[in-house]
């Protein structure tokens, strides 16, 4: 059975000092084969200065989009949070697709990820996110499958900007976990992974960009004292679910990825 077609939006969570990054992320949204019904926009930290968005990129989607400040604690995941109030308060329901302000989507990202969704009348729809590391691709495929166990180990590739969810899915679990200053991303999939009637569909292609430090200030770097204090934060909330196997290969990730060793 069929699911039926849902509003999109798309969400993202920026900071203002970096209009360059936040251009091409925008021009990928306005290139899509299929347009969001809402285009959010919320700034950790302060709104952008008056004309950055206009010079940004000159589109009647980007002139419509919802400007927010992160009215949570500080950080994308509160960020990230303040959209999703917006949505909710407004009626909003349907898939939330999020978009880090240095990544990109390919222009087909939105209407792979609906099809997908409306075929399985999914919650959670997973396309495959390509990562560039200076300009050069790092192989790997698209997922296929997806358990909570992979993300208490590590992450196969669900990130920000491959997070296609449906505002009640997100509502299920309280959103983003305000404050975490890393692996928000891993720990939004152990909490949507561990509800029992989740249904998660995939598209099998890559459809969007990772661009790894394109900013020694990004939102999200690895190797930095905030990726340390996340993933300490993610052990205490999570450690509980991992058995000694997952949790040898938490430990190891973090030593052999990011130079980090846990207790």
């Amino acid at each position: 059975m069929t699911g039926q077609q849902l509003p999109i939006a798309t969400l993202i969570a920026s900071k203002p000092k970096h209009p360059d990054l936040l251009r091409r992320a925008l021009t990928s949204v306005v290139k899509q084969q299929c347009r969001p019904d809402f285009l959010l926009l919320a700034f950790d930290s302060r709104l952008p200065d008056p004309g950055v968005l206009d010079e940004s990129i000159s589109h009647s989607l980007i002139k419509e989009a919802v400007v927010l400040l992160n009215q949570r604690r500080p950080g994308a995941a509160g960020a990230w949070n303040t959209g999703l109030s917006w949505l909710r308060s407004h009626g909003f329901d349907g898939y939330v697709a999020i978009l880090d302000d240095d990544d990109e989507w390919d222009p087909d990202h939105l209407s792979q990820c609906e099809l997908a969704g409306t075929l399985d009348d999914a919650d959670v729809v997973l396309s495959g996110l390509r990562v560039m590391k200076d300009g050069v691709e790092i192989p790997r495929s698209p997922l296929s499958s997806v358990s909570r166990d992979d993300f208490l180990a590590g992450n196969p590739g669900w990130q920000g900007s491959n997070t296609f969810v449906k505002l009640e899915a997100l509502m299920r679990v309280g959103g983003f976990t305000d404050g975490l200053p890393s692996t928000n991303d891993r720990d939004l999939a152990v909490r949507l992974l561990g509800l029992p009637d989740l249904k998660v569909a995939f598209t099998h292609r890559m459809t969007a960009t990772w661009h790894i430090d394109s900013q020694a200030d990004a939102l999200s770097r690895p190797g930095s004292p905030q990726k340390r204090a996340g993933l300490l934060q993610f052990l205490a909330m999570h450690g509980h679910l991992m058995s000694p196997d997952v949790m040898t290969k938490f430990k190891s990730r973090a030593r052999d990825l990011f130079g980090i060793d846990l207790p």
